[in-house]
């Protein structure tokens, strides 16, 4: 009886994997590609705002 339930189940192992391994590699290459017509991928960009957030922030942090 029990045994006929899991029955399907059986064919879908590993199917997660897969689609997890499609929305990852789809995730990289939207970050790490550079953007059409600008030449410059969204991780650059983020890590020029980081950089340049980091430095007016010590700027600030070191006026009387």
């Amino acid at each position: 009886m029990f045994n006929n339930k899991c029955q399907g189940l059986e064919k879908q192992s590993g199917s997660v994997l897969v689609e997890y391994s499609i929305v990852t590699a789809g995730l990289v290459g939207i970050l790490f590609l550079p953007m059409p017509g600008a030449d410059i991928s969204l991780i650059d960009i983020v890590l020029s705002a980081l950089i340049s957030f980091q430095s007016h922030t010590t700027t600030m942090m070191s006026l009387p």
